[in-house]
């Protein structure tokens, strides 16, 4: 991308503009047209379409615009997800589930970026970014079009009240 460390800050800056703005404004609209699972599905694909353009676009103005659009996608997947996984556990478990969550993602993280470091390094960045968009396309298209069972639908119905909850033995 051959930018600057003030570039650099910008497209940062830009994409958490478009974070606040998806959890602000966005998700709350969202939510009450779509249910977490289409938003989720419609979040991964913007995602797609940003990471693909991102091989492409040399100019910073665009590229700010495509981090803001990262920040939505992003923000709108992950709290879609996030939330999900805080509805299905109990709330004794749930500092559980977000420490295993927080730990499992750190190391995800880091693994991606040598995974995409190393294949850009060796493949260059314009195709290892078009082929990051064309997995995720093509693995949301395959679980859509074969129906595959997963969905976070399943969350909006759970209930965890005290009155229907066995509370954990202590000692």
């Amino acid at each position: 991308m051959h930018i600057g460390a003030a570039k650099l800050g910008l497209l940062y800056t830009s994409m958490g503009i478009g974070s606040v703005v998806a959890a602000g404004f966005i998700l709350p609209w969202g939510r009450a047209h779509y249910s977490p699972n289409t938003l989720t599905r419609l979040a991964t694909y913007l995602l797609a379409l940003v990471i693909f353009s991102m091989g492409f676009v040399r100019q910073s103005q665009l590229l700010v615009v495509l981090s803001a659009f990262a920040g939505v996608a992003w923000t709108c997947a992950g709290l879609e997800l996030w939330l999900a996984g805080q509805r299905a556990m109990p709330a004794w478990a749930r500092g559980r589930m977000n420490a295993t969550v927080i730990m499992f993602s750190q190391g995800a993280t880091a693994l991606g970026g040598v995974v995409y470091g190393t294949t850009a390094q060796i493949w260059g960045v314009t195709p290892v970014l078009m082929a990051v968009a064309g997995l995720i396309v093509i693995l949301l298209l395959t679980l859509q079009l074969f129906s595959f069972p997963l969905s976070i639908d399943f969350a909006k119905e759970l209930s965890f009240d005290a009155s229907e909850l066995r509370k954990p033995r202590s000692g």
